[in-house]
């Protein structure tokens, strides 16, 4: 709703579907999505999961109002697989959601560098068998921005200074 505004220069988001008329869209980091599971949950003992193991499950995914695109797109990936999910509780951020996965209050969609890298007493992560599905982290920047900060940052983030020092 922020962007909509005009209220921030650049946000990191996940890919939405569409580009909004007035934002840019630079793509970025596609990242695998697995399961963060209660650690005392039945389907932590297995390796990997289907997205069948999942039916019935109790869900806790980002509110949908702050990714309406990402919340959707879950949503739809339990209908291809063949339920419908019970969301459980949602959440505004990544911390909340663990802390309730690690109560057993549901289970979690967790990204692979999540999975990876942040270690939460109470919560397991287990992959998907493939394919698995991905989201893809993007910046999206208002399109008549000229602040030549917001544009170093956009190239910092993108990787793009040839041979120029980085202060």
């Amino acid at each position: 709703e922020g962007r909509r505004q005009r209220q921030r220069d650049l946000a990191f988001v996940y890919q939405p579907d569409a580009d909004p008329n007035d934002v840019v869209i630079e793509p970025g980091a596609t990242e695998e999505l697995g399961r963060a599971i209660p650690a005392d949950h039945p389907l932590a003992a297995k390796a990997s999961l289907d997205h069948a193991d999942l039916a019935g499950e109790p869900r806790i995914l980002f509110s949908r109002e702050l990714e309406p695109d990402t919340h959707d797109r879950l949503v739809r990936r339990c209908a291809m697989a063949g339920f419908t999910p019970t969301i459980a509780q949602e959440a505004d951020n990544l911390q909340t959601i663990l802390g309730l996965v690690a109560l057993g209050m549901g289970i979690a969609f967790a990204t692979s560098a999540v999975m990876d890298n942040l270690h939460r007493s109470g919560v397991t992560y287990r992959r998907f068998r493939s394919p698995a599905p991905t989201v893809t982290t993007s910046m999206a920047l208002l399109r008549c921005n000229a602040n030549p900060a917001v544009q170093r940052l956009r190239d910092l983030v993108l990787g793009r200074f040839v041979g120029e020092e980085v202060r």
